[in-house]
């Protein structure tokens, strides 16, 4: 009804954290924005760490 989107991680090039947002990069142009307002510290926490497995 609402649809969603499935990204596969190889499409990711890239990520970078701001104070606000995690970004992640399709491209040098293109990103995926997940914001950190009402996340966890913990679950912050543990994306830096997949992110950066993954990166």
């Amino acid at each position: 009804e609402r649809g969603e989107v499935h990204w596969n991680w190889k499409q990711f090039s890239n990520f970078f954290e701001s104070p606000h947002f995690f970004h992640l990069y399709f491209d040098s142009k293109s990103f995926f924005l997940l914001p950190k307002q009402g996340m966890e510290p913990e679950l912050q926490h543990e994306l830096r760490g997949f992110l950066r497995i993954k990166n």
